[in-house]
């Protein structure tokens, strides 16, 4: 390239783009877009240079572009005009846009429409071809390439043989995603060589089939493909098709309207505010990477269809025009925006070319203000926006920066269109096909781009989105929101308020070790709460799991307050957020402590000074505010509805049998939602509740003599304590008769029982249980979670938000008056999880459970996994990045980064943290003190530097299933040699539990979990003399010192004597245990540890 070109070049790229190049940069990475490119290739042709816009796009830098100097001169006009002869013509403004995407992304398939056509019967083959052939020779445009060697584009009409229908076979998995992968329906075209459209026959074994349509928009649009649909049925019938303008002969008068849509353009640029908000996508020509493209289609339930219409009649505007309105609403809403673009695609076809087939659609850029615009104003912007349809692209954004505005403010990065399929079902070679449209390709044409898909038996809304930008939460947010801009979905009902029965009053509703109290004197308590505060105040409970506790929260819902659960174990800043974040009013700490949470406090004395008053008629709208783990560090506060809750109680009550007096077993701590289910449950039926203290709940051998000599009917306990539970030795004088379990996977019972277990699914957000499953000790099979409860309604939907069949997998959405109120001072989060209903056709919200299952033929449903980072560990849900979150708020943190790492063991967290110059044992203490007591005793890794990737990211860990975290070898090799029975035979186990071989110090402080604690007291029961408890073990300041000194204790029997004799063949609890541990792979043992440890260890660890 000679001198003079390269700096003709160098100066017209800094004309057009406003800044000094570096000629080592490529075009892209010195701000050029394929608009600019176009604007720099229309200069050079000026000056002579020929250069085309694929070779400027692509090179890489700029100083190697090859260019000669003595190119061909540019085409004149009536050079151009020459061209038309031989069936060519310019591109219209609507292919140029299209045109562009493709020289920045060859081979995108952003820009591919397709079709399914579902055949009973196949045609055959020739048939198939002759109607293919048939629309190639009806429509030349079908057959267009486009020629643009020279920076120009031309389409000209291909006079290859076209028409060859590809023949394969149809996939096992018919769903549409499977059959356009097996027709490659994604592959790309190539524009330059033609044949634009394509059509791939799958024929399947029994005579059925699928015809696949593929094609490019730069013969698409919607109106086109019905032409399409409607030609093919004219054929069947042996019609001739109606006269119409060719689309080149369009394409040519267009070419001549140039210098007026320049105008247009700039007219419109001048009309643009200039406080238009940049979203921040960027365009995705200007991107040098594909998009990730994923979407949801939802469809409109019946009920907003119907008030979309009356909107419609009532304002006088187009039905397509409230939902305009409503989605810029909702964007203006979720993205804080007071003015912005959004593209909407309008159609400009000419009169006499209602029956052209062509692209005559584009996507105009619309000004919108949705803070202070009115849907009359809205009508008049798509007016306007009509009226400049075929506006110069190039001219209007080059208008606009001239005022100031940066051409992502001005260019569309969201989109709204409308696509209206008026056939339902075509007949090809004979044959009738049911007709599928509206199926989002491999690529995207903009971050977000909603198409409103209207056909004869019903709407939907289609959100494409690019991964990389936007994520499926917030897509279901919006969503919502436009929902919400249309109707509103009623909350929950007020409810009258909870009383217990009559013949109750007298009964005692709840006993501990330290007091008992009658179902009277809750009353009394619920009388004097009654005035404290205001009605609908949130009263927080701050005490451990007890009599007093619980007949707090049951006096003050009584009261008509909200109930606020508080477990002193968390952190005092943690908890001082919690009562911030939930507004209390006051706090009843019930264990007398110092702390100030920021509310007014007073003590349970202080409660029962309080006078006397008069009960209300109904209850609380939300009867409690339960905390769950949240994915910023925050903790997310839940607002449960009274009415969801008393459906629950009186649901549990009818299906456990519970009746006035019946005895049953409080385990849960107070910030472990079970606990609403275990109270509730009890409070509905007038039954007396037993709230076992701490050290019980830590020995499974206490618990089962606790339940039996209390005469227990009915309890509750974490998944891994139900197992235990399940496998033990139970005396013949035990009442137990139901055991709830939940919170984990739940196994079958591995022995004969008197009892069942009842297993619950649910989360928070849906009042702790949405469904459950009896399980017999008979059965062997896995358990599933049951069907759905009677006031709970399910959903199982795939990745785009359709419903799965019977047997397919997708997440499930729960519906119904069991669902919360939404969270607290978290909208966004909110409208993602509890969204609105795409499959009911009353206005109706769900929730999404983010749970994977498959509904069973049954109706039972099957737990699957979880589809995010959260995860659970001794039954405790657990969010990555709230940890992630917590350990950057430590003071000298710079990154973290958590994640989960499975040992022989145990599963644990493992947080790494980023913190130079700090002391690592001052870092560790703080992080530990600062994290929920539940993941207290991750392994913690304090690093001068986490290693980063080349990109600035923190590398990846080690996958979660790549083994366990390194242990101390030394450890390891001393259990090989110490003598059996021996002191050193023990500290090398524990030291292997712990992954380190110095034990001097507290189980807790070593990395040690409750559960490896749980495990390693039923080791020593079976290979050690002398005694050990789970108690002394995460009591003890000295790991070592303990094992030394038990070594050599007496044995003391694992059942007390009063328990029945067993013979020698009959195996006990911790036989049982022992022998279910050895039977197990490695990685499970854990989950069959002593759960009941992790719940109690709450208490301890803090």
């Amino acid at each position: 390239m000679t001198r003079s070109a390269h700096d003709v070049l160098v100066s017209v790229i800094e004309d057009v783009l406003g800044r000094q190049l570096d000629p080592e940069l490529s075009f892209l990475e010195a701000g050029g877009d394929s608009l600019s490119a176009m604007r720099v290739v229309a200069s050079l042709r000026s000056a002579g240079l020929a250069l085309s816009v694929v070779a400027l796009l692509e090179a890489t830098p700029i100083a190697r572009i090859d260019m000669r100097a003595d190119a061909p001169a540019p085409r004149t006009p009536d050079e151009d005009d020459d061209q038309h002869d031989d069936g060519s013509a310019p591109l219209t403004s609507q292919q140029q846009l299209v045109w562009f995407e493709e020289i920045a992304h060859p081979g995108s398939s952003a820009y591919v429409f397709r079709a399914v056509l579902r055949f009973r019967h196949m045609p055959r083959q020739d048939r198939i071809e002759a109607s293919f052939r048939a629309l190639l020779a009806e429509h030349p445009v079908l057959r267009m390439r486009v020629d643009d060697g020279d920076g120009r584009a031309f389409m000209r009409v291909s006079d290859g043989s076209l028409g060859t229908v590809e023949r394969l076979d149809l996939p096992e998995d018919r769903s549409t995603d499977a059959i356009l992968e097996a027709a490659g329906a994604n592959r790309p075209f190539d524009i330059r060589a033609g044949g634009l459209v394509r059509w791939t026959a799958l024929v399947g074994p029994e005579g059925n089939g699928v015809l696949v349509h593929a094609e490019h928009h730069l013969v698409h649009d919607g109106q086109s493909f019905n032409l399409l649909l409607a030609h093919l049925e004219r054929l069947e019938r042996g019609e001739r098709s109606d006269d119409a303008p060719g689309y080149l002969d369009y394409a040519r008068r267009a070419h001549s309207d140039a210098p007026m849509r320049r105008s247009k353009a700039v007219d419109a640029a001048h009309r643009l505010p200039r406080d238009l908000h940049d979203f921040g996508f960027g365009a995705p020509a200007d991107r040098e990477r594909q998009p990730r493209a994923s979407y949801l289609r939802l469809p409109v339930p019946e009920g907003i269809r119907r008030t979309v219409k009356e909107h419609s009649d009532r304002g006088g505007v187009t039905e397509f025009t409230v939902w305009l309105h409503a989605f810029v609403r909702a964007v203006g809403t979720g993205w804080d925006a007071s003015s912005f673009v959004v593209g909407v695609a309008t159609s400009n076809r000419p009169s006499g070319c209602e029956a052209t087939v062509g692209m005559f659609v584009s996507t105009v850029p619309v000004a919108v203000s949705p803070g202070t615009d009115t849907i009359n104003d809205t009508a008049r912007r798509l007016r306007e926006a009509l009226a400049v349809s075929d506006l110069d692209l190039q001219e209007y954004v080059s208008a606009a920066r001239e005022r100031g505005l940066e051409r992502d403010q001005v260019i569309p990065q969201i989109a709204f269109s409308q696509h209206v399929q008026s056939l339902t079902k075509v007949t090809v070679g004979g044959e009738e096909a049911a007709v599928e449209v509206g199926i989002p390709g491999g690529g995207v044409k903009f971050a977000c781009n909603v198409v409103l898909v209207r056909g004869p038996e019903g709407d939907a809304l289609q959100f494409e989105y690019d991964e990389s930008q936007l994520d499926a939460d917030t897509i279901w947010a919006l969503w919502t929101r436009v929902g919400r801009e249309l109707v509103v979905v009623n909350g929950p009902r007020r409810v009258p308020s909870f009383f217990p029965q009559d013949s109750a009053t007298d009964k005692v509703a709840l006993r501990d070790g330290h007091d008992q109290l009658r179902y009277r004197d809750l009353e009394q308590l619920a009388r004097r709460l009654a005035t404290f505060g205001e009605p609908g105040d949130r009263v927080g409970v701050l005490g451990a799991a007890s009599a007093h506790a619980f007949a707090t929260e049951y006096a003050l819902h009584l009261a008509g307050r909200t109930f606020v659960p508080l477990d002193p174990n968390v952190p005092t800043p943690r908890l001082q957020r919690m009562v911030e974040i939930a507004e209390c009013t006051a706090v009843i700490d019930l264990d007398g402590g110092s702390v100030d949470l920021g509310a007014q406090t007073v003590s349970w004395d202080d409660v029962w000074a309080l006078p006397l008053s008069d009960l209300p008629a109904l209850a609380p709208e939300t009867a409690y505010v339960m905390f769950t783990s949240g994915s910023t560090g925050e903790p997310k506060a839940v607002r449960v509805p009274s009415e969801a809750m008393h459906a629950l109680g009186r649901w549990g009550a009818e299906e456990l049998g519970l009746d006035i007096g019946t005895r049953i077993a409080q385990t849960a701590s107070i910030g472990f939602d079970a606990s609403i289910w275990e109270t509730w449950t009890s409070f509905s039926a007038g039954s007396e509740l037993l709230v076992v203290d701490n050290e019980t709940k830590r020995d499974p051998v206490a618990l089962v003599e606790l339940m039996t000599d209390e005469l227990i009917e009915v309890a509750f306990a974490p998944t891994p304590t139900a197992h235990i539970l399940m496998d033990a030795k139970w005396p013949d004088n035990s009442r137990l008769r139901v055991l709830g379990a939940g919170g984990d996977r739940l196994h079958a019972f591995r022995r004969p029982q008197r009892f069942e277990v009842v297993n619950l699914y649910g989360p928070t957000e849906c009042t702790s249980v949405v469904s459950a499953a009896r399980v017999h000790s008979s059965s062997k099979a896995a358990p599933t979670i049951g069907p759905p409860l009677p006031h709970a309604g399910v959903s199982v939907v795939d990745d785009h938000g359709g419903l799965v069949g019977s047997g397919e997998a997708g997440e499930l959405l729960v519906s119904g008056p069991l669902l919360a109120i939404g969270y607290i001072g978290i909208q966004d989060k909110e409208d993602s999880r509890f969204v609105l209903h795409p499959h009911e056709d009353v206005p109706t919200r769900a929730y999404r459970t983010g749970d994977i299952v498959r509904r069973l033929e049954d109706g039972s449903l099957e737990f699957l996994g979880r589809r995010d980072r959260q995860i659970k560990i001794a039954g405790v849900r657990i969010e990555l990045g709230d940890v992630e979150a917590i350990a950057l708020s430590i003071e000298g943190v710079r990154r973290a980064v958590v994640d989960v790492v499975e040992t022989p063991d145990a599963k644990r967290l493992v947080i790494r943290v980023e913190a130079p110059g700090i002391r690592p044992d001052n870092v560790t203490q703080m992080l530990r003190e600062a994290l929920p007591t539940y993941v207290r005793t991750s392994t913690i890794e304090v690093l001068e530097a986490l290693p980063l990737t080349a990109n600035g990211k923190v590398a990846n860990l080690p996958a979660r299933n790549e083994g366990p975290v390194a242990a101390d070898t030394a450890a390891t090799s001393a259990a090989a040699v110490a003598p059996r029975g021996t002191a050193d035979f023990a500290l090398a186990r524990a030291a292997t539990l712990v992954g380190t071989n110095d034990v001097e110090a507290s189980w807790l402080a070593l990395g040690g979990s409750s559960l490896a604690a749980a495990q390693f007291v039923s080791w020593w029961r079976s290979a050690m003399p002398g005694t050990l408890s789970v108690v002394q073990l995460l009591r003890t300041d000295n790991v070592a010192s303990l094992i030394r000194a038990n070594v050599n204790a007496e044995e003391t029997p694992l059942m007390p004597a009063t328990t029945p004799s067993r013979a020698a063949d009959d195996p006990g609890l911790a036989d049982i245990v022992r022998s279910l541990l050895e039977r197990l792979p490695e990685n499970t043992r854990l989950a069959l540890a002593a759960e009941i440890v992790a719940l109690a260890a709450r208490q301890l660890e803090h």
